[in-house]
C-alpha cells in the first residue's frame, strides 16, 4: 500500500439543518469535498504500517503515536476524525466500507481529480474529461440546477482550494459565485470576518502554488461568507490531503484531517 499512490480517492459530506414540523424539510446544505482522503483512514483511522515508515515520517516521534494510534480500531479513528464518529456517524449516514462490502465507486476510468469532481457535480459519467487540464465543463452541475430553483437564486456558493473546480462548475458562464484561488469575496458591506479571511489568503505561503490556495484559507471564506450572507446551498472543496499525499508526508496528511 503507498502513499504516492493515492489519485482521486476523495471524500464527499452532505451536512444539511432541517425542521422537524409537519413534515421534515432541509432548509440548508453544505457539501464538502476532500480530496485525496482515502476510506481507509476514515473507517480504519491511522494505518500503523505508513505511520512507522520512516520514508513518511522522517522524525523518528513517540508523539505521532500517542496522536494517532490506538490498538482499537473505535478509538483510532475517533482520534483522526472525533467529529465524524462522535457525532455524524451517530445522527447521520457514512458509506464506503469497503471492509464490510458497502464500495462507494467512481464510475469514471480515470480516477483523479478534475473527472472525479466532474462526476460527482455533474451525476454522471462524460469520458471525453480526462485531464486536470481540461476545459471548462460543457455539462450542467447539480449547483446550477438548484441555483435556478424558486428561492435559491444567488443562495448556492463555491469555495474551492483548486483553481480546476472553477472550471469544472463552468465559472466563465456561471452567475453563481465561485470563489477559486485566490478570488476575495466582495460586497459592498463586507463583515470584519470576510475582511480578515480575504487578507489572510494573501498573506500565507503559496506552498501548492499558483493554482492551490490552502484548506485553512478556503475555510475562513467559506465560514465568513456564510455567516455573513446565510447562503442555502454551499460547497466546499478542499485539497492539502492530495497534497500531501503525493508527497508522501503521511504525518501532515493526518494533521489536515484532524484538523
Amino acid at each position: 500500500m503507498k502513499l504516492k499512490s493515492l489519485l482521486f480517492v476523495g471524500l464527499l459530506f452532505v451536512l444539511s439543518s432541517s425542521y422537524a414540523q409537519s413534515a421534515q424539510k432541509t432548509k440548508n446544505a453544505v457539501v464538502i469535498l476532500i480530496d485525496g482522503y482515502r476510506w481507509q483512514e476514515l473507517f480504519k483511522g491511522a494505518d500503523f504500517d505508513l505511520l512507522s515508515d520512516k520514508k513518511y515520517n522522517p522524525d523518528d516521534s513517540l508523539e505521532r503515536f500517542k496522536k494517532f494510534w490506538s490498538e482499537n480500531l473505535d478509538e483510532r479513528r475517533k482520534k483522526l476524525m472525533p467529529f465524524t464518529w462522535n457525532y455524524i456517524a451517530k445522527h447521520g449516514q457514512l458509506y464506503g466500507n469497503r471492509d464490510l462490502g458497502n464500495d462507494v465507486n467512481v464510475m469514471n476510468p480515470y480516477w483523479f481529480s478534475y473527472p472525479g469532481r466532474a462526476e460527482i457535480l455533474s451525476g454522471f459519467v462524460d469520458t471525453a474529461i480526462n485531464s486536470n487540464e481540461y476545459r471548462s465543463n460543457p455539462n450542467t452541475n447539480v449547483l446550477e440546477f438548484i441555483n435556478n430553483q424558486k428561492n435559491y437564486e444567488g443562495k448556492v456558493v463555491t469555495f474551492a482550494c483548486w483553481r480546476a473546480t472553477g472550471r469544472c462548475l463552468h465559472k466563465d458562464k456561471s452567475n453563481m459565485l465561485i470563489s477559486v484561488p485566490w478570488e476575495d469575496i466582495k460586497s459592498d458591506h463586507l463583515t470584519q470576518t470576510e475582511i480578515l479571511a480575504n487578507e489572510m489568503q494573501h498573506f500565507t505561503s503559496q506552498i501548492w502554488g499558483d493554482d492551490e490556495r490552502l484548506d485553512a484559507n478556503v475555510y475562513a471564506l467559506a465560514k465568513s461568507y456564510i455567516l455573513a450572507s446565510h447562503s442555502k446551498v454551499t460547497y466546499i472543496d478542499f485539497g492539502d490531503t492530495d497534497e500531501y499525499a503525493h508527497a508522501g508526508q503521511y504525518e501532515n496528511y493526518l494533521d489536515d484531517i484532524l484538523t
